[in-house]
């Protein structure tokens, strides 16, 4: 993944060498595109500007209507505004531009067919200290799902223009009315824990004896902890044939490790949760997917640009803001296409996840909702893998 950006640009940036009206002196011209990306959607609506940019023997930009941009063989716009690229055919799709004789290297855009995935809901079980519990607690976690489940799902942001490639997971998430003993949960999604119980950047063994069951919910601590980071999460383990690169699998038949997310308590403390992103971060973890930095690392997503450990900067050096959830950027919310394919497949692959997302609303005849299954400490717990 080091060199992904050497790749891509050669991709974005076609350049070549022409004259100005004398015939003279040469200039250079390029295809770029919105956002540096060469993919988008092939749905009809999404949208990706292609733009030619030229400069002079200075390196000075200048215009020149004269070269045009050629999509598939035929020219479609000049270099006068930007060519705004939206199709229904799936495939790659070739431009260049040129200049009398003169032509740049070309520039392929991937367009893919959407995928109409069924919304699918994932019961939540948020463990906090019973000291933290009071009458606002129940409002500030609906809240916060709430705002998660918009972010989860986002393509746009305010006062900007759909992301392009940005795609919704239809992944939701609610508040489990049944805690881990079958019992109705006095505040939905609340299961309190005593406060002596601290954490450390990882998952402790007491933990199993206020574990729900992960075949059934998503079990997300809320404590204290004294590293830098926000939270953490488990990676997801697969089913034994299944395999996704970066993930691990194995044959077990019941829960061998602690898998959920852990935050610290200062979300549900102070109004400024609904202002961060690092539920939506820890919930992509949890669901397979790896940071987009550092430059060494790899993410397994061919769509995704690979920044460095400065968020903003590219692995080559240049600026541009990645509005990823997986970065590090503040609010950053979007998933793009091959994010979205990975953590579907994780859902349909992946052990204990809470993937039986049974029915956690009592019914209107008062007929208790199923029980979740208890779920105690194997005599040897595997480690989990997590994240931050």
């Amino acid at each position: 993944m080091k060199f992904k950006y050497v790749i891509y640009f050669l991709l974005f940036c076609g350049c070549s060498v022409s004259k100005n009206d004398s015939g003279e002196q040469p200039v250079a011209f390029q295809l770029t595109t919105e956002n540096l990306t060469q993919y988008t959607i092939a749905d009809g609506s999404s949208s990706l500007k292609v733009f030619v940019t030229l400069k002079d023997t200075n390196n000075e930009p200048f215009e020149d209507d004269r070269i045009q941009i050629i999509k598939d063989g035929e020219v479609v716009g000049n270099a006068s505004s930007p060519y705004e690229f939206i199709t229904t055919e799936p495939g790659l799709h070739v431009f260049q531009a040129k200049l009398n004789s003169y032509f740049s290297e070309t520039l392929e855009i991937n367009a893919r067919s959407d995928k109409n995935y069924e919304v699918v809901e994932f019961p939540l079980i948020f463990h906090i200290p019973k000291e933290d519990i009071d009458e606002t607690t129940g409002r500030k976690i609906e809240e916060w799902v709430a705002l998660t489940n918009e972010r989860f799902n986002r393509t746009e942001l305010r006062g900007f223009t759909k992301r392009t490639n940005s795609v919704p997971p239809r992944i939701v998430f609610r508040l489990s009315t049944v805690g881990r003993n079958g019992q109705i949960l006095e505040i939905p999604g609340v299961n309190p824990y005593p406060r002596q119980h601290e954490f450390d950047f990882g998952f402790q063994d007491w933990m199993w004896h206020v574990y729900a069951h992960p075949d059934y919910v998503i079990n997300i601590w809320l404590a204290s902890f004294s590293t830098s980071f926000a939270g953490f999460a488990s990676y997801p383990i697969l089913k034994e044939n299944a395999v996704l690169e970066g993930l691990n699998s194995n044959s077990l038949e019941s829960p061998s490790s602690l898998q959920g997310i852990v935050l610290k308590r200062g979300f549900l403390l102070n109004s400024g949760y609904l202002n961060n992103n690092t539920l939506e971060h820890e919930l992509g973890h949890f669901f397979g997917l790896r940071h987009i930095f550092p430059c060494d690392d790899d993410d397994f997503a061919e769509d995704t640009f690979q920044y460095s450990d400065n968020p903003g900067i590219l692995c080559n050096n240049t600026f541009l803001l990645s509005f990823n959830a997986m970065s590090y950027e503040f609010n950053s919310t979007f998933f793009t296409y091959s994010q979205r394919e990975r953590m579907r497949y994780v859902i349909d692959n992946a052990k204990w996840i809470g993937q039986k997302r049974m029915v956690t609303i009592p019914s209107a005849n008062g007929v208790n909702p199923p029980s979740i299954p208890k779920v105690t400490k194997p005599k040897k717990p595997v480690e989990t893998d997590i994240t931050y």
